[in-house]
């Protein structure tokens, strides 16, 4: 059994809001075959999927909108595998510079 990588794509719609969002998660699974590992992720997508009203009493809806990618790992996971990189072009001007890769800058997302 191989390790795999999929990324899902899940939109969230608030009821009488202009935009939506896109949710983009990063799932690791175990898998016999490719086309499992696709079945699985969209078993994980659809377990996504909900509504609920906000605090304000409006309907919040998380639609799970495809499979974007999955990437086969191998059998076995090395610490500190890379499994998902995204590059952007970014304005010299909005760099952080110096550097200060030691300082968080997240938030805790409770995943």
């Amino acid at each position: 059994m191989n390790w795999y990588s999929a990324m899902l794509a899940t939109i969230v719609v608030v009821e009488g809001a202009a935009t939506a969002s896109r949710r983009r998660t990063v799932a690791l699974l175990r898998a016999e075959s490719f086309d499992d590992a696709f079945q699985i992720a969209i078993s994980l997508g659809r377990r996504e999927e909900t509504q609920y009203k906000n605090r304000d009493g409006m309907a919040v809806t998380w639609i799970f909108e495809r499979v974007e990618s999955i990437d086969e790992l191998g059998e076995q996971i090395a610490p500190g595998r890379e499994v998902f990189t995204e590059s952007a072009e970014v304005a010299l001007a909005d760099l952080l510079l110096p550097p200060t890769p030691e300082t968080p800058t997240w938030d805790v997302t409770g995943v």
